[in-house]
């Protein structure tokens, strides 16, 4: 399991990248983080058997597990780890608190992302990671009690999307392999000019990039 301690250094670099991928994002002003925290569920518009309905419903994640959770890991050790196990899906290299903390992070400092410094009134602060009242300390989080709920409930309604074994997951990944095949190319790697997001997270076979099954 992916697990790292959130410490204000490893907060700090992982918000100024998001920042850069946000202000990239052509769909960053319809983010809600408070509706991405609940997972799948509340974007199924019908049952998970009709293939169709749910891949449309689902296109917002995956632009979000592409744009976002992507910057988890860096495209080197993407690329590396797909190349060297051939078949492996993307998703396979997150989990449902990857996700969750994505969000998590998102929520935290939007509010500073969409500050116009212009326009004459005060920065606002970040969400959950003011530091009050807390004297940090190495290996200690500086998240407060209230994101660190926010980040928890987010793991739990994301492992029902995540669990290989339940009833989500599979329609999930055939999803992701038709949105690389048909939607990835809008998603620009960032400082790509030739190459799309699909060229980095498609699927590795015998040397060649496989845009799904």
């Amino acid at each position: 399991m992916w697990c790292q301690l959130i410490t204000f250094s490893s907060i700090f670099t992982r918000i100024v990248s998001l920042f850069f991928v946000n202000k990239a994002d052509p769909n960053r002003n319809t983010l809600d983080p408070d509706m991405l925290i609940q997972g799948i569920t509340p974007y199924l518009t019908t049952n998970i058997d009709d293939e169709s309905t749910l891949t449309n419903s689902l296109t917002q994640f995956y632009d979000f597990f592409a744009r976002y959770v992507r910057k988890l890991h860096s495209d080197r050790h993407i690329k590396n780890t797909m190349a060297s196990n051939p078949g492996t899906s993307f998703l396979e290299m997150i989990e449902a608190s990857d996700v969750a903390y994505v969000i998590c992070m998102m929520k935290n400092s939007m509010k500073v992302w969409m500050h116009d410094p212009t326009d004459g009134t005060s920065p606002p602060k970040q969400l959950y990671t003011r530091g009050e009242s807390k004297k940090r300390q190495f290996g200690k989080s500086t998240m407060s009690a209230e994101g660190m709920k926010f980040f928890q409930d987010g793991v739990k309604n994301w492992r029902l999307a995540f669990d290989q074994k339940g009833p989500l997951y599979g329609s999930m990944k055939r999803g992701w392999d038709e949105w690389l095949q048909e939607d990835a190319s809008v998603v620009n790697a960032d400082g790509w000019r030739k190459k799309s997001i699909c060229d980095l997270v498609g699927y590795k076979t015998r040397g060649v990039v496989s845009r799904g099954t």
